[in-house]
């Protein structure tokens, strides 16, 4: 008896330490650096990948925590393109739910357009998308430091992937 008692308390432990788990929100942050060094966060993957770009962690500015993620421009003649890094997400145990995604964005010295987007993909293409588009710095310093953004977009059954894109 003292046997299944000792189970039952180990196995009531583990169901409760399961539903903590599952109540804390997903952190995308970059706080670890991936194997090949800080170009970019853990988890994360580039999509496309700018030639006249320079991608990298940086830790001495950051709204929280230890790193942030900056890219920056280098002088080119050809036409500049997107340098963009993804992380994608399986939305089994998502479906049929609400996804909220929050973050901070810095436009200082911001020359061209950021962009963040949450969005869902299944079997005939895009299912559902949330942009937010930062323009570049204006006049204003204030408006360089760090902004708060918010997407949000429900995850259709039909859902294959869900996707964030910087």
């Amino acid at each position: 008896m003292n046997c299944l008692f000792r189970i039952l308390i180990a196995t009531a432990i583990i169901h409760s330490t399961l539903a903590v788990a599952a109540q804390q929100p997903l952190n995308l942050d970059f706080e670890r650096i991936s194997p090949e060094g800080p170009a970019r966060p853990w988890g994360w993957q580039y999509f496309f990948r700018a030639p006249h770009a320079k991608a990298v962690m940086d830790s001495t500015v950051a709204h929280s925590g230890k790193y942030s993620y900056r890219i920056s421009g280098e002088a080119q003649q050809e036409p500049v393109s997107p340098h963009t890094l993804g992380y994608w997400i399986d939305p089994w145990g998502l479906k049929g739910k609400q996804v909220e995604l929050t973050g901070w964005i810095s436009r200082e010295n911001l020359e061209g357009q950021a962009r963040v987007t949450l969005e869902t993909w299944g079997e005939e293409g895009k299912i559902n998308a949330d942009t937010m588009n930062f323009p570049p710095t204006s006049e204003r310093p204030a408006d360089a430091l760090w902004m708060p953004f918010s997407l949000n977009i429900p995850v259709d059954s039909a859902a294959y992937t869900l996707s964030l894109t910087i």
